[in-house]
């Protein structure tokens, strides 16, 4: 009897260690559910003016600018599940997620998510990078997912696929690439030799500059519309414009095949 007690007794204990491991996820047709996230974390030291990459798979990327002398980035990995009816049971797993993060010299660090083992079906890296102020963010890729960029003077390449930019307090060259989704993007303090291309295939493009701003503008809408709070001497709302901002200054292109294009005034200068 007291065997038999035992037996029950530890068989008790060992089910409720395996199920403290566990996550039991539901899934029903129609409904998107997700694994347990996995956080990666890494911090080097980095001189402004240097060079930045991030090639992500999928995911939000978050890319602040800070004062500090140093590149810190935190990945947040998310795994989708298949959809079915079937009740599943997936272990919590402590491994990093895949990031290949590489200071390749003094002034250049390349960013990467993911891997070649279908990732790109399966997983969802969001990532938050603090760099410094004046940066050159050489090549920031993402797949599908929204891009935010804030906070920084230099130079800026974006590569997207599907989701939304939103660019505040920047000042510097700016060149994005979007298939489908819309920009946001704010542009002070532009200087003579800076130059800003954004194009999207589907999708809006709102800029916000100052006032007083000096630049050579052109903007085409093929099936959509430009309008302008800037006096542009032009009637609008128009397909495609050409016209100079003040005196000669910094070079702008925008081309949206579907979508608006909007010109509105920065209502207040940041002070930093």
């Amino acid at each position: 009897m007291k065997k038999t007690s035992f037996s029950v007794l530890a068989l008790a204990i060992f089910f409720c260690v395996l199920t403290s491991c566990i996550i039991y996820l539901p899934d029903y047709t129609g409904t998107r559910t997700f694994s347990p996230r996995r956080q990666f974390q890494r911090s080097l030291a980095f001189e402004p003016g240097g060079t930045v990459s991030l090639d992500n798979i999928n995911g939000d990327i978050e890319i602040r600018g800070w004062d500090e002398n140093r590149v810190e980035l935190s990945v947040e990995e998310i795994k989708r599940i298949p959809y079915s009816r079937k009740v599943r049971f997936y272990g919590i797993s402590y491994s990093q997620p895949k990031v290949d993060f590489e200071k390749v010299d003094e002034d250049f660090i390349k960013i990467k998510t993911g891997s070649n083992g279908g990732d790109e079906e399966t997983s969802f890296f969001n990532c938050l990078l603090n760099v410094p102020n004046s940066i050159i963010l050489g090549d920031i890729r993402n797949g599908k997912g929204s891009i935010s960029i804030s906070d920084l003077y230099g130079k800026v390449v974006v590569d997207l696929g599907e989701g939304d930019l939103k660019i505040e307090n920047f000042s510097g060259s700016l060149r994005a690439s979007l298939l489908t989704g819309s920009v946001q993007a704010e542009l002070l303090d532009m200087r003579k030799e800076d130059e800003v291309w954004i194009s999207t295939r589907e999708g809006d493009i709102t800029l916000y500059l100052q006032p007083e701003m000096n630049a050579k503008l052109e903007a085409s809408a093929s099936s959509g519309e430009i309008s302008s709070e800037f006096d542009l001497n032009e009637p609008l709302p128009a397909k495609k414009i050409s016209v100079q901002l003040g005196e000669e200054g910094t070079s702008i292109s925008l081309s949206s095949s579907m979508g608006n294009i909007s010109l509105k005034k920065v209502k207040e200068t940041r002070k930093d």
